[in-house]
């Protein structure tokens, strides 16, 4: 996980806009994770650690898909991460329109679709298939 050999450095800038505006929504501030934890972020209020957070960016608006979807390895990462701190797991995404967060509750995860596909338009290697999860947009909350 981490950089990548298709993330960009326009990349990184845009996950980096995205955390100053996760932590004015969260009220917390905001540690990048070394990528051998395989999830972007740890969030922390008076130094206490407050959640486990995983942030994407989209190239189209919110309402383009009905369904969005994260890789399922960092997914399960977050779920477990979550899990053993005993803080919630949340996934925030930037669409072209809007930021919004989902939030890995029971409930959240028993709605998650497991699926075989990702990148399969233009699969650039072979690690572009592979098992990823969907959530239904309409549960992801506005920031």
């Amino acid at each position: 996980m981490g950089i990548n050999m298709y993330e960009t450095q326009e990349d990184l800038d845009r996950e980096t806009e995205l955390a100053g505006i996760v932590e004015i929504c969260f009220q917390s501030q905001l540690h990048k994770l070394p990528a051998s934890h395989g999830i972007d972020y740890a969030a922390t209020r008076d130094g206490k650690l407050v959640a486990f957070l995983e942030l994407k960016t989209r190239r189209f608006a919110f309402n383009h898909y009905p369904t969005t979807l994260i890789n399922f390895k960092k997914y399960s990462q977050l779920c477990r991460y979550s899990d053993a701190a005993n803080v919630p797991g949340v996934l925030v995404i930037k669409w072209t329109d809007q930021v919004r967060y989902l939030t890995l509750t029971r409930e959240a995860r028993a709605l998650a679709i497991h699926k075989w596909g990702g990148q399969t338009t233009n699969p650039r290697d072979e690690e572009d298939l592979q098992v990823v999860t969907h959530f239904p947009i309409n549960l992801f909350k506005k920031c």
